[in-house]
């Protein structure tokens, strides 16, 4: 967020001296962290976001500066590029061997090492699984501030051995990475804040399961019971 915001603050500049309009990208939870440039945010013609819980952060970070948001945000879906993005048993073969990762079966998260992620939740399934399957690993690829914490989590867990975490992954081998596992978890907490009984998943079977794991006192339904997803 703090190069976006670099990008805007410099567009900023341009558009005083040139009279044309400026977008801002707002990614995820993090919409929250552009509100110290208060000018940037007044003046900028659209605030593009990923997806429309993120649209809703924006609206009211907006809202709560007394800035104007009808017209101003939108959204544009997470995409990926087949040609560069899809199976690739032998890429995920060099990446394991480029970093002395075992052989074996792999859970994979890619995200920030922030609490909400829920990379946590995804070491005690691990450590949960790990008697019953002695050849899973898990990956988690990201940088953040919870480092420590879930190294020190999978050591009480017994599954330190079994937890590979990589912080230097760049773009271009993310493909790699993911090649590498054979099963990617996403477990974020956002879902679990609801204070509903009932929570509909208009998605596929892992996106409810996610759910449900991560709120078991609540109710969570699938109306369609062979969504399933190719990628998943």
């Amino acid at each position: 967020i703090q190069r976006v915001i670099a990008r805007a603050a410099g567009q900023k500049i341009s558009t005083r001296a040139t009279q044309k309009p400026v977008g801002i990208f707002a990614p995820g939870n993090r919409v929250t962290t552009i509100a110290a440039v208060h000018p940037i945010l007044a003046d900028a013609a659209v605030f593009v976001a990923n997806s429309h819980w993120t649209a809703e952060r924006c609206r009211a970070l907006l809202t709560s500066l007394d800035l104007p948001h009808e017209g101003r945000v939108r959204v544009v879906p997470l995409g990926t590029d087949p040609a560069r993005w899809h199976p690739d048993a032998e890429a995920g073969r060099r990446f394991r061997a480029a970093r002395s990762l075992p052989d074996g079966r792999y859970l994979l998260t890619v995200a920030r090492l922030v609490p909400h992620k829920g990379i946590d939740t995804a070491l005690r399934v691990l450590a949960t699984l790990a008697p019953q399957h002695p050849d899973l690993q898990y990956l988690a690829v990201g940088q953040g501030g919870h480092e420590a914490s879930l190294r020190q989590l999978a050591a009480s867990l017994g599954v330190a051995d079994r937890f590979h975490l990589c912080t230097d992954v760049t773009d271009a081998e993310l493909p790699a990475a993911y090649a590498a596992a054979d099963i990617y978890l996403g477990l974020s907490r956002e879902a679990a804040k609801t204070d509903a009984e009932v929570i509909c998943f208009c998605g596929v079977h892992f996106m409810a399961e996610t759910a449900a794991i991560l709120s078991p006192q609540k109710t969570v339904l699938l109306p369609d019971l062979a969504a399933g997803c190719s990628l998943a």
